[in-house]
């Protein structure tokens, strides 16, 4: 079982960092862009 969790928490770093990486790659190309995308995610989360 903690194997399990393990592997499901280290595939979820995984798609962080990916999803970070690419974002940052994306922030870097559109700044205007991906800021009100911030402004959509952190109004989302609210």
């Amino acid at each position: 079982m903690k194997d399990i969790i393990k592997g499901i928490t280290k595939l979820i770093f995984k798609i962080i960092r990916f999803v970070l990486s690419y974002y940052f790659q994306m922030f870097l190309t559109y700044p205007l862009v991906s800021i009100i995308l911030i402004i959509i995610a952190i109004l989302a989360w609210i």
